[in-house]
């Protein structure tokens, strides 16, 4: 009977692993990337410290949305991640997890996320409906859209949205211009992540921005990267930050042409590492708006 007990709870612990790894939650760096440009966001819109609340709602629902968008990512490409050498191990794809569960995991991820919205005002209801939407149909587009990775960009930039209308109650151009801006610098990390997979996804018949951008990848990730840099600093310039932000500006600046240039080799390895370091300078701008209001 102990041992039975034993297997039961081993059981019940591989489950609960199983789901975490379906969040991605033991990858939190696709956390980050959704986290810091919300944050900033926060930051800009209030010209300062938005105010230990509102940090608490985005932070908690960023990861509980990125957590669903994740789930639904997988159970769309649960026949597919087999195939492909950096997913064939996800819970899916294993089958560790039935695919009714996942869709149950991301119903409630999405329904504890949306109920923080009793706390926004209504405009940013708005926003989360659209960025539901988008999620739900992001994992679909690598099927017919040429660049998915624009859409993605579109969709992961629906916090910033977001945040700027439940701090400001408004969506002023300046809010649009930093969206845009983060749309281009997800279209440069995504465009180095999809750089690894593009064996797997021309033999799958993936549409992803690395296929569609042939020898012009690299060259496509430093202008995208160049115009979220330039759309930060003219939404902060505008927003009245202090002179002591170009320091963190200039770091984030030099960070990214570090990583960038490891894009040169293409080499699939490096290319996940430069996808994974992009984050880093999130953190040195939004550190660099934290000093500079």
């Amino acid at each position: 009977m102990v041992a039975d007990m034993g297997i039961c709870r081993v059981s019940a612990k591989d489950r609960l692993r199983a789901y975490a790894e379906l969040m991605r939650l033991d990858r939190p760096v696709g956390i980050a990337l959704l986290l810091w440009p919300t944050w900033m966001a926060l930051w800009l819109a209030t010209r300062g410290f938005p105010g230990w609340t509102m940090l608490a709602i985005f932070t908690v629902g960023t990861v509980l949305m990125r957590s669903a968008g994740c789930v639904i990512n997988d159970y769309a490409d649960r026949d597919i991640d087999g195939k492909v050498w950096r997913t064939q191990n996800r819970p899916l794809a294993e089958k560790r997890v039935k695919p009714v569960e996942a869709l149950v995991l991301a119903a409630v991820l999405s329904l504890l996320s949306a109920a923080l919205l009793v706390f926004l005002p209504p405009l940013s209801w708005v926003v989360a409906v659209a960025a539901v939407v988008c999620s739900a149909l992001y994992p679909w587009t690598k099927r017919f859209l040429p660049v998915p990775q624009a859409f993605l960009g579109i969709t992961f930039s629906l916090g910033i949205l977001m945040a700027w209308a439940a701090v400001t109650k408004s969506l002023p151009w300046t809010a649009w211009g930093f969206w845009g801006a983060n749309i281009a610098w997800v279209l440069a990390y995504d465009t180095a992540y999809a750089m690894a997979d593009r064996p797997d996804d021309q033999a799958l018949g993936i549409h992803s921005s690395a296929l569609w951008l042939g020898r012009w990848d690299v060259t496509a990730v430093y202008v995208c990267t160049g115009i979220f840099l330039l759309g930060v600093a003219g939404v902060a310039l505008v927003q009245g930050v202090r002179p002591v932000f170009w320091l963190g500006w200039s770091a984030a600046v030099i960070w990214l042409l570090v990583c960038n240039w490891q894009l040169h080799t293409r080499n699939p390895e490096l290319c996940l590492k430069v996808f994974r370091q992009h984050h880093w300078a999130g953190a040195l701008l939004w550190l660099a708006l934290l000093i500079g209001f």
